[in-house]
C-alpha cells in the first residue's frame, strides 16, 4: 500500500476516534451512564493504536485488546511502551461496560474522567509519534 494511502486510512482512524471523543464528552459532561464513557474512551485509544499500526504497514486484525495492540506498536517504537498503563486501565472497558456481569459494576464519574484522560494521552502520543 502506498505511502499517501496509508496515512489516508490512518486518518480514518483517527476521524472515528474523534467521534468516540467528542460522544464521550457528552456523557461525561450531560451525565447519564458513565460506562458509555469508559467504553467510548477505550474505544478512542483502540482506534488510534490501529491507526498507527495500519500507517506503519501493520496488517489490520480484528484485535480488541488494547495490551496486545500496544506490543504491536512497540515492535515499531518501544517508545509506545509509555502508555502501558493507559491501557491497561482501558482494557477492561471493553466488555465489561456493556454486559452484565455477576456483579454489576456502577462506573463513576471520576473513573470516566480517568478513563477519557488515559485515551486523550494515547491519542496525543500517537499523534506525536507520527509527526
Amino acid at each position: 500500500m502506498p505511502k499517501n494511502s496509508k496515512k489516508l486510512l490512518a486518518e480514518e482512524w483517527f476521524k472515528k476516534a474523534a467521534d468516540d471523543y467528542k460522544s464521550a464528552k457528552v456523557v461525561l459532561q450531560e451525565g447519564g451512564y458513565y460506562g458509555t464513557t469508559c467504553f467510548l474512551a477505550q474505544q478512542m485509544a483502540e482506534k488510534y493504536l490501529k491507526g498507527f499500526l495500519v500507517f506503519s504497514g501493520w496488517k489490520l486484525a480484528k484485535i480488541h485488546d488494547l495490551v496486545k495492540l500496544l506490543n504491536e506498536c512497540k515492535k515499531i517504537s518501544p517508545a509506545f511502551g509509555d502508555l502501558e498503563d493507559e491501557c491497561v486501565l482501558l482494557n477492561d472497558y471493553y466488555v465489561e461496560t456493556r454486559y452484565p456481569l455477576d456483579t454489576p459494576v456502577d462506573y463513576s464519574k471520576k473513573e470516566a474522567r480517568e478513563a477519557l484522560a488515559a485515551a486523550e494521552r494515547i491519542s496525543r502520543f500517537v499523534l506525536k509519534q507520527m509527526g
